[in-house]
């Protein structure tokens, strides 16, 4: 019911009890093939659920001091937590742990919460208030509009990002650059449990400042914002669903990539408004 949005709540019950049917039969019928169905429906679920908190939080109860923007990254990480250990504790067996099965769906929850959290900015879908009459219009529109210069590298630039990241979604990923091995490592020995650079220095200090501009009135930065931070939620997802990973490395992982995040983001939004008097901040 929570992805309702505008539509009927009879017709959004409807399709979640048709989904909880069939991922139980499956159980009960093929339990390795359900277990893998029902940690990929979690996988996409809660990370979607995650950023759809954050946009409808951020629009209608914008935090109002930086550690409330704080707040926001850390409570849409928990949800991605959450769903991480759901779909570990359904593909928790010796085939995953000894490395002779692995969980095929991570691609698809990589790339389907962006494309829902972005439909959800640009179209309103499942957005409170927001009726399908109203996504129709609003994908006609989209159409209908004349494609500018700036629209064309965004989507050159966003194509672009999404390969990457499916590319490099494994462990070590294709063509990673010396450096930055040399800086995971670094961080191995530092921290004990290397944080994921997709989280630490892309998506989680994305969210943040997405937070961080809901604080100070900036809105048209939000949703942009907020997209980039859906890398880093499928991404703390993701890292719970490499079973042969012991659970407390995954949580310490999650762990740092939040608090250097966090410091980044609060830095780079300090070094933004750095010439701006603190009574325009609303802090």
């Amino acid at each position: 019911m929570l992805l309702g949005g505008g539509w009927r709540p009879s017709r959004w019950l409807a399709w979640w009890v048709g989904l909880a049917a069939v991922l139980t039969l499956a159980l009960l019928v093929r339990p390795g093939l359900g277990a893998k169905l029902a940690a990929l429906a979690a996988g996409v679920a809660y990370p979607t659920l995650a950023g759809r908190w954050a946009w409808l939080q951020l629009l209608e109860q914008p935090p109002r001091s930086r550690w409330a923007a704080v707040a926001v990254l850390w409570q849409a990480a928990g949800w991605a937590v959450l769903g991480g250990l759901l779909a570990q504790a359904l593909l928790a067996s010796a085939r995953y742990m000894l490395g002779q099965d692995i969980f095929s769906g991570v691609k698809l929850t990589q790339v389907l919460p962006i494309a829902a959290i972005l439909a959800l900015v640009g179209l309103g879908l499942t957005q409170p208030g927001v009726d399908a009459a109203t996504v129709r219009e609003r994908w006609r529109g989209f159409w209908s509009s004349p494609v500018r210069f700036l629209h064309a590298v965004v989507l050159v630039a966003g194509l672009a990002a999404v390969a990457i990241l499916l590319v490099r979604s494994g462990n070590e990923g294709a063509n990673v650059p010396e450096a930055e091995l040399k800086l995971r490592a670094l961080l191995e020995t530092m921290l004990g449990a290397r944080p994921r650079t997709k989280e630490f220095l892309c998506g989680d200090p994305a969210l943040l400042l997405a937070a961080l501009a809901a604080w100070r009135g900036r809105r048209e930065w939000v949703g942009p914002l907020l997209v980039v931070g859906m890398i880093g939620l499928a991404s703390t997802l993701n890292t719970f669903c490499h079973i042969h990973t012991p659970l407390s490395q995954s949580l310490l992982r999650t762990f740092h990539a939040l608090w250097i995040a966090t410091l980044l983001g609060l830095a780079v939004d300090a070094w933004l408004h750095r010439r701006k008097p603190a009574e325009q901040t609303g802090g």
